[in-house]
C-alpha cells in the first residue's frame, strides 16, 4: 500500500459465456500522484496496470455462470456425475521502473513485470463449494529472493471454495 495524494483507475472486465465454456479478459491500469519519499519530496508513478484473459472448459456439465458478483454451478436438479472444468489462465502485471529507482522497493525484493500461466482441474461439490487442483506457472523480470535468486517458480494448490 502506498500513501498517495490522487490515485485514478481503471478497471474493465468482457466475458463471454457458452454452454461448455467461459472466455473472458480484463485489465487494471492506473496512476498515483504525490506518493511521499523516504528522506523527504513525493513522486508520482504512471505506469501501473495488469492484466488477465481465462478460458474455461466444461468437461462434464456446463460452465459455470456469472451471477452477482461470483461464480455458480449450472448444477441441473437430477444431476448424477459432478460436473469437471478445466480452466486455463494466463497474466501480466507491469509496475512503473521508477518505483525501482526509488527507496521504497529494490529489484531482488520485488519485481517489475510478472507473467503467470496457471491451468486448474476443479469440480462443483454442490452449488455452494468448488474443489479446484491447479498449477501456477510464474515468470518475473528480475531474480527474486524469495524464489532463491531465480527469476521463475512453479507452484501446486488444492483449493477449496465454499460460499456460506
Amino acid at each position: 500500500h502506498l500513501d498517495a495524494g490522487d490515485q485514478d483507475w481503471l478497471h474493465w472486465e468482457v466475458g463471454w459465456r457458452g454452454k461448455r465454456f467461459n472466455l473472458g479478459a480484463e485489465d487494471v491500469s492506473g496512476e498515483i500522484e504525490d506518493v511521499p519519499q523516504p528522506g523527504g519530496g513525493t513522486q508520482s508513478y504512471d505506469q501501473l496496470g495488469s492484466w488477465a484473459a481465462y478460458l474455461t472448459i466444461a468437461l462434464r456439465g456446463e460452465a459455470a455462470i456469472w451471477r452477482r458478483g461470483r461464480w455458480e454451478p449450472a448444477l441441473p436438479d437430477d444431476a448424477e456425475e459432478l460436473p469437471i472444468e478445466l480452466s486455463l489462465r494466463y497474466s501480466n502485471a507491469d509496475i512503473d521502473r521508477d518505483l525501482f529507482d526509488s527507496p521504497l522497493t529494490k529489484p531482488n525484493a520485488s519485481t517489475q513485470e510478472v507473467r503467470t500461466f496457471s491451468a486448474a482441474l476443479g469440480t462443483w461439490l454442490d452449488d455452494s463449494s468448488r474443489l479446484t487442483f491447479q498449477w501456477v506457472n510464474l515468470i518475473a523480470d528480475h531474480e527474486i529472493n524469495t524464489f532463491g535468486g531465480d527469476n521463475r517458480d512453479q507452484s501446486y494448490v488444492v483449493r477449496w471454495d465454499k460460499r456460506f
